[in-house]
C-alpha cells in the first residue's frame, strides 16, 4: 500500500526533524530543528496529502490595494542626476552640503575616502556635476529628464524597467546589469540609486529560490548580470541560479545587506565584467555589517546567554552583544570597529520614526565622535538598525 508507506516515511522524517538538535550543537544552542530537514519533511507531507486526497490548510489572501492616480500631478519633476567621483582624500559630507546648495533633493551620498556614488534630483543638472567634479575625477554620470519619464508614464507607455520593446528605442541598454535581494522599501530603493537593474524581495525570513533569482537576472535584458544575495541563506540559492548560466549570472558573495550595498558601488554598468566582479568583490572587505534585533527565544549561542526580548546585534553574522535596549546593543557592536572606521551608515527599520534618524546619529557620534554617521530610512522588518562601519 503506497500510501500506507508513504505515511511511515512522513512519521519518520518529522521525528527525525524533532532529533536534529541533538546531532548539531548549533541547533541546540539556538533551540530550532534544521531548516533543511523541515522542507523535506513539508515536501513528504504535502506528498502523502496528494496521493490521500487530505485537504492542505488554506493559503491566507493578501489583501489587494488600490492607487489613487489623482496625486501623482506635479509642477515638475527636474533630472535625476547620478555619477562616481573618485580621489584619494574625498570629504563625503563637504558634497552632501555642495549639493544641497544647489537644490539637491533625494540626495544619496554613498562610498568612502576613495569613491563616492552620487544621485541627487535637480532642476538643472550642471551644478550638481560641477560640484562633483570640483570634488574629484567623475565616471559614470547619467542625466535622466524626469518630466519626460513621467510623461511617457502617464501617457500609458512602457514602464522604464520593463525590457525594450520593439519600437521606441532611443538608446541600447547597458551591457552590465545588477539584481539585489533586498526586504524594505528604503534598502530597495538604495540599490536602484546604486544602479540595480531589479530588486528582488527576500531577506533573512523569506528566502527567494534560485528560480525566482535566475528569472530576475533574465528580466534584466543585460549581456551580464551581477547578483547580491545579501543574506548567508540566500547565497546558495544565488550560486545554484549561476551554474544554470553562468554566462550570464555571477555572484557577488555579499553575505549582508550593509555587504551588499557596499559592494554595489563598484559597480559600473559599462564597464568590463572581469573587472566590475573585481572591484565589486574587493569593496566586500572595506565593510563590517551591524544587525540589530530582539531575541525571540531564549538560547546560549557564541558563547552567551541570550532571553527572549533581549536586544543583541551581529557583527558579520556573529552574535557579539546583548544589552537591554536596541540603542545599546548598536553601541556594544560599533565600539571595536570604530577605532579603525571612518564611516557608519544606519538603515533604519520599518517601525522607526523620523525621529530616530536624529537620535541614533547623535547617539553614536557622541560616543564616537571622530566618525561620520549617516542615517537612511531602511524600512527593512525584524531588524530595527542595520549598519555599515567602513
Amino acid at each position: 500500500d503506497l500510501a500506507a508507506a508513504l505515511g511511515s516515511v512522513v512519521s519518520e522524517a518529522e521525528a527525525s526533524l524533532e532529533r536534529t538538535p541533538e546531532l548539531l550543537p548549533r541547533l541546540r544552542e539556538a533551540g530550532v530543528v534544521d531548516a533543511g530537514g523541515m522542507g523535506v519533511a513539508v515536501l513528504l507531507r504535502g506528498l502523502h496529502s496528494g496521493l490521500t486526497g487530505t485537504p492542505l490548510p488554506e493559503a491566507a489572501q493578501a489583501p489587494v490595494g488600490e492607487v489613487e492616480l489623482s496625486g501623482v500631478e506635479h509642477e515638475g519633476h527636474g533630472y535625476c542626476t547620478e555619477y562616481v567621483v573618485r580621489g584619494a582624500s574625498l570629504d563625503r559630507a563637504a558634497l552632501e552640503r555642495a549639493l544641497v546648495a544647489v537644490g539637491g533633493e533625494s540626495l544619496l551620498v554613498v562610498g568612502d575616502a576613495r569613491a563616492l556614488h552620487v544621485h541627487a534630483h535637480v532642476d538643472d543638472p550642471g551644478p550638481a556635476i560641477s560640484a562633483g567634479a570640483q570634488a574629484g575625477a567623475l565616471e559614470a554620470v547619467k542625466v535622466e529628464n524626469m518630466q519626460a519619464q513621467h510623461e511617457e508614464w502617464a501617457a500609458g507607455h512602457r514602464d522604464a524597467d520593463a525590457p525594450p520593446g520593439p519600437a521606441g528605442q532611443d538608446a541600447e541598454p547597458p551591457r552590465l546589469g545588477m539584481v539585489a535581494v533586498a526586504a524594505g522599501p528604503g534598502l530597495a530603493a538604495a540599490f536602484r540609486e546604486l544602479g540595480a537593474s531589479a530588486i528582488v524581495e527576500g531577506g533573512p525570513t523569506f528566502n527567494p529560490s534560485a528560480g525566482e533569482l535566475l528569472e530576475a537576472a533574465r528580466r534584466a535584458g543585460r549581456e551580464h548580470v551581477f547578483l547580491l544575495p545579501n543574506d548567508s541563506n540566500v547565497l546558495l540559492a544565488a550560486e545554484q541560479a549561476a551554474s544554470q548560466e553562468p554566462e550570464l549570472v555571477t555572484v557577488i558573495p555579499a553575505r549582508s545587506t550593509p555587504a551588499g550595498l557596499s559592494a554595489a558601488l563598484g559597480y559600473q554598468p559599462e564597464g568590463e565584467p572581469s573587472e566590475v566582479r573585481s572591484q565589486m568583490t574587493a569593496q566586500l572587505a572595506d565593510v563590517r555589517s551591524v544587525e540589530v534585533t530582539r531575541a525571540v527565544r531564549d538560547t546560549a549561542i557564541d558563547g552567551m546567554d541570550v532571553a527572549v526580548g533581549d536586544a543583541i546585534a551581529l557583527v558579520d553574522g556573529r552574535l557579539v552583544a546583548r544589552a537591554d535596549s536596541l540603542e545599546e546593543a548598536l553601541l556594544a557592536a560599533i565600539g571595536p570597529l570604530a577605532a579603525e572606521a571612518e564611516v557608519v551608515t544606519i538603515y533604519l527599520g520599518e517601525q522607526a520614526d523620523a525621529r530616530s534618524a536624529e537620535a541614533v546619529s547623535r547617539l553614536v557620534t557622541d560616543a564616537h565622535d571622530h566618525l561620520e554617521v549617516d542615517v537612511f530610512p531602511g524600512g527593512q522588518p525584524h531588524y530595527p538598525y542595520l549598519a555599515s562601519v567602513e
